[in-house]
């Protein structure tokens, strides 16, 4: 799916593509004739000299362990790797990143799961707004497409009770509002900020 994604999103001449998967994209050129490089390594994201990478790499939540020989990368390293190579265009530019693991373990009812894939993506935020700190011309919103499960956390649970103190309604997307939250430079977006 990641390919046929990649294949769409070239259309509009987006300069980096990182899916999360085993299987290599490679090399891929889109309509227009821009080649997108296959950059195998994360770490060498940002040094690229291509106007058009694609990185696909196994991306884990940061509480997951990691190992050279697993080829996991953490979330927020993903994060913090594409601010660094778009940030090059002096014509600035937008990133948006996606914690799609908490939607498909919500799916699951697994909350050990869907909470460590939150985490990840609460790193990945920290990342985001830290780079916004240091700039005035940068905001961050966050926000979500949709609830997964229902979730329900009981009032008085603790972090030691957490794991006996929540429940599940159904294991679909629910009609519960989501939370919009934007960061960073005021551009007249502060009035979205108590959706």
């Amino acid at each position: 799916a990641s390919a046929e994604l990649l294949e769409t999103a070239a259309d509009s001449g987006i300069n980096l593509f990182i899916a999360n998967q085993q299987d290599s994209i490679g090399t891929f050129t889109d309509k227009t004739g821009n080649v997108y490089t296959d950059v195998d390594d994360l770490d060498n994201i940002s040094e690229s000299q291509s106007d058009y990478v694609i990185g696909d790499y196994s991306i884990k939540a940061s509480a997951e362990p990691m190992s050279a020989e697993s080829g996991g990368v953490a979330f927020d390293r993903v994060v913090r790797e594409s601010l660094e190579y778009l940030s090059q265009d002096p014509d600035g530019f937008v990133l948006m990143a996606e914690g799609a693991k908490i939607d498909k373990k919500s799916h699951d009812n697994d909350f050990n799961g869907m909470l460590a894939e939150m985490l990840a993506f609460d790193d990945a935020v920290k990342v985001a707004m830290d780079w916004a700190d240091e700039r005035d011309d940068t905001v961050v919103i966050v926000t979500a497409d949709h609830e997964t499960g229902g979730l329900a956390i009981a009032e008085n649970a603790t972090k030691e009770t957490l794991n006996e103190s929540y429940s599940w309604s159904t294991d679909w997307h629910t009609a519960t509002n989501v939370y919009c939250k934007v960061y960073g430079v005021d551009v007249d977006f502060a009035r979205y900020s108590s959706l």
